[in-house]
């Protein structure tokens, strides 16, 4: 089975668990929500096609076990993100986290963006950010996290604001690196890319 949402300010929500057997979630239009307690993709990887114009915040928890897929141009919120997940990949569009998020791999190709302003994001593998957009993390608003055990490589900035912790024993390479974040007690290596 399969989630679409061809609506404007639709919300599905509920005490129990949503099963997506599928793994796909299509949304064509702007301001729905999705909270439910967990949104479950079984063996599936959760594929999330958001539309250009449109948006879709989801507060459940997601557990899949093989990660999750943005594509679309539009805009797809996460502020439940609270389980592990193996690899999230962000083909187009936007993908906004405001919740905890711990993933093995991250991949943002060309057209895709992530926004990171609030909760922790742990990279335990590898983040690719190949899109030539920066990688920010904080909005200078509020405390977010970013927790490097891996590598998070960019091929155009990776920045850290003000408000953020980095924290970690991994590696950042990124054409330029800015690190203003409140103190990064562990050991994060963080290098600049030959031009």
């Amino acid at each position: 089975n399969a989630l679409i949402i061809n609506a404007n300010g639709a919300n599905v929500s509920g005490a129990n668990s949503l099963r997506i057997s599928s793994g796909l979630i299509g949304v064509r239009g702007a301001n729905n929500t999705i909270s439910t307690t967990t949104l479950d993709f079984g063996a599936n990887t959760a594929l999330f096609p958001v539309q250009i114009g449109s948006s879709l915040a989801v507060s459940s928890a997601i557990s899949g076990t093989l990660g999750l897929t943005k594509i679309g141009t539009g805009t797809f919120t996460a502020t439940g993100l609270n389980s592990a997940l193996a690899n999230v990949v962000v083909n187009a569009g936007t993908l906004a986290v405001g919740g905890n998020l711990t993933v093995t791999n991250l991949f943002v190709n060309v057209g895709g963006g992530v926004a990171f302003s609030s909760g922790t994001l742990t990279v335990r593998g590898t983040a690719g950010i190949s899109n030539g957009l920066d990688f920010v993390v904080g909005n200078g608003l509020n405390a977010a996290t970013l927790k490097v055990l891996g590598s998070v490589s960019a091929q155009a900035d990776v920045v850290v604001s003000s408000n953020a912790v980095l924290l970690g024993t991994g590696t950042i390479t990124a054409g330029h690196p800015t690190v203003a974040a409140q103190g990064f007690p562990d050991s994060t290596s963080i290098e600049e890319q030959a031009r």
